[in-house]
């Protein structure tokens, strides 16, 4: 998890003095989507939309960023900047819990390394990229590691937790 934090944190180091990326002191956000998912938190917090604007109101990314700025003396434009950097990095825990299941920590240590910086995973959830990709593989990895678990345990209690992840799964 560290480790996909610091690599995505890099990209601040690098960006810090450039004024280009900032808008009214704060970093901006990068993609079309991260503004989609900003509207339903902005008006989340505001208590309201009107109908028929197409906001994600209560959608589980705006949500998440709601709690955050209602919680936590944070600005929106902050959390949802770098929220990719918190929530990201997540990935290693399923990756990590399924090895596990396999009785193959080491070979799950490094596909958790892997996995936090992969290419294609790292750009579609670098800072500023507020979208819920990094939620969606999360989510997706934590329903495989139940689904594995309920097999290998017979318990029930793993019977409900992937329903669990599925609702939340988008």
């Amino acid at each position: 998890y560290l480790f996909g934090f610091a690599a995505r944190m890099l990209w601040v180091l690098w960006a810090k003095d450039m004024p280009e990326f900032y808008f009214n002191g704060e970093f901006m956000l990068t993609t079309n989507d991260a503004y989609y998912y900003a509207e339903g938190a902005r008006d989340m917090l505001a208590g309201f939309h009107q109908q028929n604007d197409s906001s994600p109101f209560n959608h589980p990314i705006s949500t998440i960023v709601f709690y955050i700025c209602k919680i936590l003396p944070f600005k929106i434009e902050s959390v949802m900047f770098y929220m990719s950097a918190l929530l990201a990095p997540l990935i290693a825990l399923p990756v990590i819990l399924i090895s596990n299941e396999f009785k193959a920590l080491k070979a799950g240590a490094v596909a958790a390394f892997m996995s936090v910086i992969l290419p294609g995973y790292l750009v579609r959830t670098s800072l500023g990229y507020f979208d819920s990709d990094m939620l969606n593989v999360t989510f997706a990895l934590f329903i495989i590691y139940l689904l594995i678990r309920l097999l290998n345990t017979n318990e029930q209690k793993f019977i409900v937790l992937p329903g669990f992840f599925v609702s939340l799964y988008l």
